[in-house]
């Protein structure tokens, strides 16, 4: 999953920084995690490599961390610090990559949060106030400090789990290259357009994994590793096991009131406990059957270098992802003539998971001759040439029947309308009310 959370000033981002991302999950014992920073913001602040605490206070109290001068022109004392994003994979990637301790698995896990960070980072904006403008312009730079962390908080009476995940806290600033000035930065387009990152995020990580010979099957919105059974996967998900617990315990039906659950129930992260420690525990719960299914997906295969090879997995992308694309066109445009573009892409990466990546469906796009996309706004949209075949045919015949027969009678009306299924009368709007006299 991929989620975004405001942090609303800079003492809760920093407390934030203090006890939950940099606190030292069991791979670095009692140290911090080490966060390390990107954006194209960070690259102008000259930040770079792992980051400290201080640098991190500063940007979030809107402080350049060199100059110490406040960095953006309006400053108000309970100013939005920043956005917490952050990216989860599905416990049985969680599972295999502990087991196998293949640092491949985690390469793949940092390179398809970095690479869907560089692709968000092109829709920011930042708002324009000069010369009486109300509107908002494009950036394109961030800067994010990006925390890994491997296990889930802690049950009572459990260890933590495994659970791969990464937080990028990103403070509230961006670079207006026209004004040549720092601004707090508008995410409006990023929150709007989050499932599409999600599915791209998922897309990279599972394409990957096909790569190492792994399969993938779809799991609803989402993939899981074929081979771990859902009886495998429940024996490592305590934390999910509380939520859903206490949302059905609570008949919590609101889907924004279901994710503060988690922050509800959060309790205190386990310090002290060793990798060697919980892995002893965790797999101490498998059968045999178990460990050998997971000893099965852990061979995987060895990288493949070879030009040769590359092209033909190219190649083979290149026509899934037009399959995909083919799927998602269809799914849409039967009940709507135009959608956004990025929905578009949504759905044909999470059809296609482990198949293609987000690059595919680029390259997919650009070859199509059948595709309209048209700017709209700050939107992209997108229709096919039959649509607006259809839609023009459409038109024409209501143009080339209009007054060619002649009406009922002039004082023709229209009966009451009435809705059978509710035993109601239909109201009709003051613009239908013009067109008919009622009776």
């Amino acid at each position: 999953m991929l989620r975004i959370y405001t942090s609303k000033n800079s003492a809760q981002a920093k407390s934030y920084f203090a006890k939950e991302l940099s606190r030292g999950d069991y791979y670095f014992g009692k140290d911090d995690v080490p966060g390390i920073w990107g954006g194209k913001a960070a690259q102008i602040l000259g930040l770079s490599g792992h980051t400290e605490q201080s640098v991190f206070n500063n940007l979030v109290d809107n402080i350049h961390p060199e100059t110490g001068d406040t960095m953006t022109a309006r400053h108000r004392i309970n100013r939005r610090a920043g956005f917490d994003i952050s990216f989860n994979t599905p416990k049985s990637f969680s599972i295999l990559a502990e087991y196998s301790g293949d640092e491949r698995l985690l390469k793949a896990f940092r390179d398809a949060v970095h690479s869907t960070m560089e692709e968000l980072e092109t829709e920011v904006y930042t708002r324009v106030r000069k010369d009486g403008s109300n509107e908002i312009r494009r950036t394109g730079n961030l800067v994010y400090s990006a925390f890994e962390h491997y296990t889930s908080r802690a049950v009572k009476g459990h260890v933590p789990d495994m659970n791969c995940h990464m937080h990028c806290f990103v403070p509230n600033l961006t670079f207006d290259e026209v004004e040549q000035q720092w601004k707090a930065a508008e995410l409006i387009n990023i929150r709007r357009d989050a499932p599409y990152y999600e599915a791209r995020f998922h897309s990279y990580l599972s394409n990957r994994l096909t790569e190492l010979g792994i399969d993938i099957e779809s799991d609803g919105k989402y993939w899981k590793i074929a081979g771990i059974s859902k009886e495998t996967v429940d024996k490592f998900s305590n934390r999910t096991k509380e939520i859903e617990e206490y949302i059905a315990a609570n008949n919590i039906q609101d889907d924004k009131a279901k994710d503060q659950v988690g922050a509800q129930l959060r309790t205190a992260k386990v310090e002290g406990l060793s990798k060697h420690h919980l892995r002893d525990i965790w797999w101490n719960r498998l059968d045999d059957q178990e460990k050998e299914t997971l000893d099965r997906l852990s061979a995987f295969k060895p990288d493949d270098t070879d030009a040769q090879t590359q092209q033909k997995q190219i190649q083979e992308r290149m026509i899934n992802a037009d399959k995909y694309l083919d799927y998602a066109l269809r799914l849409h445009l039967e009940r709507q003539s135009v959608l956004p573009l990025s929905r578009l892409k949504e759905s044909a990466l999470r059809e296609g998971f482990g198949d293609i990546t987000a690059h595919d469906i680029d390259r997919a796009i650009a070859q199509r001759k059948d595709l309209i996309i048209l700017p709209l706004k700050d939107r992209v949209m997108v229709s096919t040439l039959d649509v607006l075949h259809e839609e023009e045919a459409i038109t024409q015949f209501v143009v080339n029947g209009y007054a060619t027969q002649q009406k009922y009678h002039d004082n023709y009306v229209i009966p009451k309308l009435v809705d059978h299924s509710r035993n109601t009368d239909i109201e009709l709007s003051d613009e239908q009310k013009k067109l008919f006299k009622v009776c």
